[in-house]
C-alpha cells in the first residue's frame, strides 16, 4: 500500500515577508553634496567677476568723460584725443557702466558734446593716426572721411590723403586741396559713377507739357511763374505755382489751352 505524504498548511495570520531595503550610498549623497557647493562657488566667483568689471568700467567710464569735459573748450586742437575718447565710450558700451541707457543720452546728460559733432570725431580718429590727423585738421579731414565713402573703390581716408583728387576736371594732390574741394571732388565723383535712371514716356511728356506751359505763362507776363511735373499717388501732374496778381493770366492760359 502505496504511502502518502501530506503537505503542510500555511500557519495562519503568518507575517509576510519584509522587503529587502535599498542599500544605502553615502558615497553618492557626499558627491552631490560637493557638486552644489562647487556650482555655489562658482556662481560666487561669476557675480564677484561682474562686480568688478562693473566697478571698472564705470572707473573708465569717469576718465573718458573727464577727459572730454577738460578739451571739449578747445576742440580744434584736442579734436583727435576726444574722437578716440568717445570712440572707446561707444565701442565698449561704457555709457552702461554709467547709467545710461545709449552714448547719445551719455552725451546729453553729461553735457559732452551733440551728437553729430561726436561722431564726426569718432570718424576722424578711426580713420587716421594722431599725426596725421593733426597735419590735415578737423574739416579736411573728416571731408576725405566722407570721399571715402562715396568712391566705388575699397579705399580709406588714409589712401585718399596720400594720394590724388580729379576736381574741377583736374587732378591734384588731395593734401593741396581744401575741404571744400575735396567734398566738390566727390560729388563729381558721386554724379559720374552714380547709375542713370531711364525717363518713362509719360514722364517724359509730363516734363515737356510742364516746360511748355511755364515758358508760355512767362511770356504771357508771369514773371517768375513755375509749373513742375510731380508724381503724386501714383500720377504725373503739373502743379503751378504763380503770384495772385498773375490769376487772370493762368486763367486765360487756361481757356486758350482748352
Amino acid at each position: 500500500m502505496a504511502s502518502t505524504k501530506k503537505r503542510k498548511s500555511p500557519a495562519p495570520n503568518a507575517p509576510a515577508p519584509k522587503a529587502a531595503k535599498p542599500k544605502s550610498h553615502p558615497d553618492a549623497a557626499d558627491k552631490a553634496a560637493g557638486l552644489v557647493d562647487d556650482l555655489q562657488d562658482d556662481f560666487k566667483e561669476v557675480v564677484e567677476g561682474a562686480r568688478t568689471g562693473m566697478i571698472a568700467a564705470r572707473e573708465r567710464g569717469e576718465q573718458l568723460v573727464t577727459l572730454v569735459q577738460a578739451k571739449k573748450l578747445q576742440v580744434a586742437r584736442h579734436f583727435y584725443d576726444i574722437g578716440k575718447a568717445l570712440a572707446e565710450l561707444q565701442r565698449e558700451k561704457l555709457y552702461v557702466a554709467l547709467g545710461k541707457k545709449s552714448f547719445a543720452q551719455l552725451l546729453i546728460d553729461r553735457q559732452l558734446l551733440g551728437l553729430s559733432q561726436a561722431k564726426k570725431l569718432i570718424a576722424i580718429a578711426e580713420s587716421f593716426d594722431r599725426a596725421k590727423a593733426l597735419e590735415l585738421g578737423t574739416e579736411k579731414a573728416y571731408a576725405l572721411v566722407r570721399m571715402a565713402r562715396t568712391t566705388p573703390e575699397d579705399d580709406t581716408p588714409e589712401q585718399l590723403a596720400a594720394g590724388s583728387l580729379r576736381v574741377a576736371g583736374k587732378t591734384k594732390k588731395a593734401s593741396a586741396l581744401s575741404a571744400a574741394e575735396i567734398d566738390r571732388a566727390a560729388r563729381e565723383l558721386q554724379a559720374k559713377t552714380a547709375p542713370s535712371r531711364t525717363s518713362s514716356p509719360e514722364e517724359k511728356a509730363s516734363r515737356s507739357a510742364a516746360r511748355s506751359l511755364q515758358a508760355s505763362l512767362r511770356r504771357a507776363g508771369a514773371k517768375g511763374a513755375t509749373i513742375e511735373a510731380k508724381r503724386i499717388a501714383g500720377e504725373w501732374k503739373l502743379v503751378v505755382t504763380v503770384a495772385a496778381a498773375h490769376a487772370e493770366l493762368l486763367e486765360r492760359l487756361v481757356g486758350t489751352a482748352r
